[in-house]
């Protein structure tokens, strides 16, 4: 082999590659979802797209694969009381919430309540049940 002829690695795999629908992308008015009562928080779990970024189309297996395998989403709406319970209290006595809507976020395996509005999956959450904010659910996968 050449030196002309050196193979490199794919920095990503094909996989962590896919765009994730986000909320906007829904076209659902977020006033039409109503709001989440007391502590708890809306949230839409992470779905891939249809199509790979390289424009292959993802079979429904794949993608109900995907859906059963990740506990992440993306934070919709939330409760009036979300994040104020003294458990969010650093020694200070300052709170430490931080969640804000539009937010991805990883929650616990068991967590919510699952429900669906027009063929868009959702999942009520209790607010303690979120353990990490992200920036992005790219890269990401939860074992459990």
């Amino acid at each position: 082999m050449d030196s002309d002829d050196v193979v490199v690695a794919p920095t990503v795999f094909a996989r962590e590659t896919l765009d994730w629908v986000t909320f906007e992308e829904t076209g659902i008015k977020r006033e039409g979802l109503g709001t989440p009562s007391l502590w708890h928080v809306l949230v839409m779990p992470k779905l891939p797209k249809k199509m790979s970024a390289g424009g292959i189309a993802l079979p429904a297996q794949a993608q109900e694969v995907e859906r059963h395998q990740n506990y992440i989403g993306q934070v919709v709406s939330m409760g009036p009381l979300a994040g104020l319970s003294d458990k969010f209290k650093d020694p200070r006595g300052t709170h430490q919430w931080n969640v804000k809507i539009g937010d991805w976020v990883i929650y616990g395996r068991y967590a919510g309540m699952h429900k669906q509005f027009k063929d868009v999956q959702f999942l009520t959450i209790n607010d303690d049940d979120i353990t990490d904010i992200i920036p992005s659910p790219n890269g990401w996968k939860i074992h459990v």
